[in-house]
């Protein structure tokens, strides 16, 4: 497979070597954005952080205004339940039993005030959530981009560029999992029909030392209008030998 960059951007480092083998996720090559992409991460994730803990203690302080303003409203309810009992005009003048009703009036008003705020709050701390951690998985993303990585396990077969190309169109590394290899046979259309997965095959060259032995994987449907072949996959018994002679020409028996 070929491994290809971001285009437009700058090879920093080659982190392998030919004939390597890497893991799945390795870094293969670093680029100049690289130091950029990073300090974005770090960034999104310091707003994460802030959207979490400003926006949890915004909620927590809003709780205790609520709780205040909840004993504030029972404390003017009991006074004027008191003024109540105790003969209201008969004891205290008109003035203040309007003073009482109006502070259990101001109190309920405060309360469901403090109670609307801190729903207000809840819901822009989602949001604000929400919207830093998306931020961070674009930044991600980004600096994902900003890397090369191996997308599965294999074997450096090729690098093609240098520290300090301009990453374009073409690849960086080439690279293949030599663990199983494989012949693709070219078979006429008039031959097609015949074959079927699991028939047993040999392939020789010149330059094999010996014969190789394998079985017919997988026939194609789809026949080539100008050469009338299709394509069979042919795995290899042992692949040592083949995966020192990639994309080389051979010759394959099918037995019937």
């Amino acid at each position: 497979m070929n491994l290809v960059g971001a285009s437009g951007d700058t090879i920093v480092e080659i982190l392998v070597a030919e004939g390597e083998v890497v893991e799945t996720g390795a870094t293969l090559a670093t680029f100049k954005s690289h130091r950029l992409r990073r300090t974005e991460v770090e960034l999104a994730e310091l707003a994460v952080r802030e959207a979490k803990e400003l926006g949890a203690m915004a909620i927590s302080l809003q709780e205790l205004n609520i709780k205040k303003a909840a004993e504030d409203l029972d404390f003017a309810q009991k006074n004027l339940e008191r003024f109540r009992k105790m003969g209201g005009a008969e004891t205290l003048s008109e003035q203040q039993k309007e003073q009482r009703e109006h502070q259990v009036n101001v109190g309920t008003i405060l309360v469901k005030s403090a109670e609307q705020e801190l729903a207000r709050l809840k819901r822009n701390h989602e949001i604000n959530l929400e919207n830093s951690e998306k931020q961070l998985e674009i930044a991600k993303e980004r600096m994902a981009a900003s890397v090369l990585l191996a997308p599965t396990s294999g074997t450096i077969l090729e690098i093609r560029k240098n520290p300090g190309e301009t990453m374009g169109d073409e690849p960086v590394i080439m690279m293949a999992n030599l663990e199983k290899m494989y012949v693709i046979g070219e078979i006429y259309e008039s031959d097609l029909l015949k074959l079927s997965p699991g028939l047993s095959t040999t392939v020789t060259s010149n330059s094999f030392p010996f014969h190789l032995r394998g079985k017919v994987e997988s026939v194609g449907r789809i026949i080539s209008e100008r050469s009338k072949v299709a394509k069979a996959a042919i795995l290899l018994d042992k692949s040592e030998t083949a995966s020192k002679l990639i994309n080389m020409e051979v010759s394959i028996s099918i037995f019937l």
